[in-house]
């Protein structure tokens, strides 16, 4: 830390602060690791952070959180529909 405060990190690289705003938060710690050097922890916590500092951003990562979530939902169901379809299809035809 610094005499006059908190120590701020700098600011994000363009690259990285667009991934963020896609959602994209894999992709902007590979972007800030290649811009800075930086390890893959050291660049994990300061994605974070930015994220963490900005409400925009983190409703916007939130929402794009959702809808992985939702996306994953729907190929689960799909994916059973299609094993029950699977064994059914048989089943009826062999009756």
């Amino acid at each position: 830390m610094r005499a006059g405060g908190p120590e701020r990190d700098p600011p994000l690289p363009t690259a990285v602060h667009l991934a963020l705003q896609d959602g994209q938060f894999i992709d902007a710690i590979k972007l800030l690791r290649n811009a800075t050097g930086s390890d893959l922890k050291t660049a994990k916590l300061r994605v974070e952070r930015a994220a963490a500092g900005d409400p925009a951003l983190r409703e916007r990562l939130a929402a794009h959180l959702r809808a992985a979530v939702r996306r994953k939902f729907i190929a689960a169901v799909l994916v059973v529909d299609a094993v029950f379809v699977g064994g059914a299809l048989p089943w009826w035809f062999s009756r």
